[in-house]
């Protein structure tokens, strides 16, 4: 089961040495009415983190949501 939970969004972003975007509480309510899917991927949501969040925070700073930024 995917992030679901705020608690959880920070353990995994402070064990990645991810920062967490504003829109933090909104985006954990998301993922938590859907069981802990990606609220970015439409058709068959992988869990939260989705496989591609590493790659969209290396190449435009955050995953697609903005529930993760890149680390200072």
């Amino acid at each position: 089961m995917g992030i679901t939970t705020v608690e959880e969004a920070h353990r995994y972003a402070e064990s990645k040495g991810y920062l967490l975007g504003p829109n933090l509480q909104r985006i954990v309510d998301s993922l938590e009415a859907n069981g802990g899917k990606c609220p970015c991927v439409v058709s068959n949501p992988p869990d939260c983190p989705c496989p591609r969040h590493r790659g969209d925070i290396e190449e435009n700073g955050h995953c697609k949501c903005r529930l993760f930024l890149k680390g200072v």
